[in-house]
């Protein structure tokens, strides 16, 4: 079935190609001068692992409008930042899927009149970020050269034609944090200790849901469910820190997590835990991380926002992107998750596991990982 994937991209690519181009052909934008493009289509904990780069570009284009074209996840917080004077919400899997959507948001941003847009993400997509940066047509398109991870070699041949520059990138692995410092010293800024964005004090537009009482969070969920470490060691873990703490336990998550987030609610017999799991917006999530006493776990965008707001956090983390999210490296500057983890020799699968495991239950990277493991590591982050 393998080799039947390019096929199915093909196809499911091409209708979307061909519409992208007559729209390069109906007009042509009126260009504003300095205006400049960034563009973040990624993941939450993408957008927050690489908010101290967009403040070194703030600096770097200053005097000059920027505007953020921003996945819609994360949208609505990327509007409370200081670091650009306009943000784009796009719904990437309307992008991706929907023809109508796609025709109407790409006619949009066409007509901005984009001097210079920078697409610094190292996985590009094709249909998605790439595809922007074409109809934006910019005199200027700067990207990172990138890998395959995201992008089949003959997309990535096409795409990379779309751009005026591409800024070298090392094969060698590299964390996430390192290597948005190695794009901005290709951008040509000076090369600055690598750090940990400090959002002091979010800036929610609202009253954001917190806490009078002393608590820690639960972040129960993960993009696969492989991932996820089991429910009952987090009822341990929760009951474990309220005995040695008397903090309480507030469960969090989005839509997809609420089940799971619910059964260690009812699982947790030592004080009265509470389940926010869908019940909250990026904005009231950043507020309500950054009044916990500490954050637990597993591999998601919940462990790199506190990460951002200074609360110490233990993270759950498996094999699969090991090296690239989390650990942190020992350079990087700033509060740093206490990553929890035995490593395994099928380590760097990019989630693909090898071992013996249930379907939509915990892989055995994760499973390995024990409450005692993570007392300890809370311990260490707590000091």
């Amino acid at each position: 079935m393998r080799f039947l994937r390019p096929l199915y991209r093909g196809a499911r690519d091409l209708p979307f190609f061909v519409a992208d181009t007559i729209l390069l052909t109906v007009k042509s934008p009126r260009r504003q001068a300095g205006l400049v493009c960034l563009i973040r289509l990624d993941n939450i904990g993408d957008f927050f692992l690489w908010l101290d780069a967009a403040r070194q570009l703030r600096d770097f284009y200053h005097g000059r409008k920027i505007v953020l074209v921003a996945n819609r996840t994360f949208a609505d917080f990327a509007q409370t930042l200081p670091y650009w004077d306009e943000v784009v919400p796009v719904d990437v899997t309307g992008l991706e899927w929907r023809l109508a959507y796609r025709w109407t948001m790409f006619g949009m941003l066409h007509g901005m009149g984009v001097e210079t847009v920078v697409h610094p993400v190292f996985s590009r997509v094709f249909l998605t970020g790439d595809a922007v940066v074409r109809i934006l047509g910019a005199e200027n398109r700067i990207g990172s050269a990138g890998n395959l991870n995201n992008i089949a070699g003959w997309e990535k041949e096409i795409s990379d034609r779309w751009y005026t520059s591409l800024v070298p990138a090392s094969p060698e692995p590299m964390m996430e944090l390192e290597r948005n410092a190695e794009f901005l010293r290709g951008l040509g800024l000076p090369p600055k200790p690598v750090s940990v964005v400090r959002l002091s004090e979010p800036a929610g537009r609202r009253k954001a849901r917190r806490f009078e009482f002393p608590y820690f969070v639960l972040f129960a969920g993960a993009s696969w469910p492989g991932r996820v470490w089991p429910f009952d060691f987090f009822v341990q873990c929760a009951d474990e820190v309220h005995a040695r703490h008397g903090w309480r336990a507030v469960i969090c998550g989005g839509p997809a997590d609420m089940q799971n987030a619910e059964l260690i609610r009812k699982g947790i017999n030592s004080h009265q835990a509470l389940s926010v799991a869908g019940a909250t917006d990026l904005i009231e999530l950043v507020e309500l991380i950054c009044g916990a006493q500490v954050l637990i776990g597993n591999e998601t965008s919940g462990i790199h926002i506190a990460a951002a707001v200074g609360t110490p956090s233990v993270c759950i983390l498996g094999g699969g992107h090991f090296g690239r999210f989390l650990p942190y490296a020992e350079s990087v500057e700033g509060v740093k998750p206490m990553a929890v983890f035995h490593r395994m020799a099928c380590y760097g699968c990019n989630w693909n596991c090898s071992q013996p495991h249930v379907q939509g239950e915990a892989v055995s990277c994760i499973r390995s990982v024990g409450v005692q493991d993570v007392m300890l590591a809370l311990d260490r982050a707590l000091q």
